[in-house]
C-alpha cells in the first residue's frame, strides 16, 4: 500500500506505477492519497508501507529525497506577464492569485515568498484542486504558483504559460519516499 501526496498521486506516480506494473505484473498495489502530512499520519499508523510526499523528518521514519519540485510562477498565454516571459515578485503581488489548498505546503512557500518579499498577495480564489486551478487560469480569471509537473500537458499545448520571476525567487519542494523504521526490540 502506497501513501501519496495530491500531487504527486496525480502528475509523478502514474508514470513510476506504468513501469513498476510492466516490471513486477503480478503485486497489487493499493494506493491512498492526502496532503502530505496526511502521508506521514499513514506510515507512522502502519496503513501504508510507502510514502511519497514532501521530505519530513520524523525519528521513526526513514525518509529517502527522490526529486525537488519546482513550483512556478503561471499564466494564461496572453497575459502581459506570459508576452514579457518575466514578472517581478512586487507585480505578481498586485494580481488576483488563485490558489491551490491554503493548507498545502505549496501555498506555504508561495506566501512565505511573497512575505519575505514585503508583500500581501491578492487571493481572488482559494480552490481545492490544481485540475481547477489551471481550469481557471487557462479562462484568464487570474495567476497562480503551481508544481510544474502538474503543467507539463498545459506547457506543451499552450493553454499555459510558465512565467520567470525577476528578483530569482526559486520555490522548491524536497519530494521524498518515507518508510516506517524497524522496530528495535530489547
Amino acid at each position: 500500500v502506497i501513501g501519496a501526496a495530491r500531487a504527486v498521486s496525480a502528475y509523478v506516480l502514474p508514470g513510476i506505477l506504468e513501469s513498476f506494473r510492466q516490471r513486477h505484473p503480478g503485486v497489487e498495489v493499493a494506493i491512498k492519497t492526502g496532503r502530505s502530512s496526511q502521508v506521514l499520519e499513514l506510515v507512522l499508523a502502519d496503513e501504508i508501507q510507502v510514502g511519497l510526499s514532501r521530505a519530513f523528518t520524523h525519528p521513526e521514519v526513514s525518509t529517502t529525497h527522490l526529486y525537488d519540485e519546482q513550483v512556478v510562477l503561471v499564466t494564461h498565454p496572453d497575459h502581459r506577464f506570459a508576452k514579457a516571459a518575466v514578472a517581478s515578485i512586487y507585480e505578481v503581488g498586485r494580481e488576483p492569485l488563485i490558489v491551490y489548498d491554503k493548507e498545502s505546503t505549496y501555498f506555504q512557500l508561495i506566501d512565505r515568498v511573497c512575505r519575505e518579499a514585503g508583500i500581501l498577495p491578492t487571493i481572488l480564489m482559494d480552490l481545492d484542486s490544481i485540475e481547477a486551478t489551471k481550469r481557471m487560469i487557462e479562462r484568464g480569471l487570474g495567476i497562480s504558483f503551481l508544481p510544474h509537473n502538474a503543467l507539463r500537458r498545459e506547457l506543451a499545448l499552450g493553454t499555459l504559460r510558465q512565467v520567470e520571476i525577476r528578483e530569482g525567487h526559486q520555490v522548491t519542494l524536497p519530494t521524498a519516499v518515507m518508510v516506517r523504521r524497524a522496530a528495535r526490540y530489547g
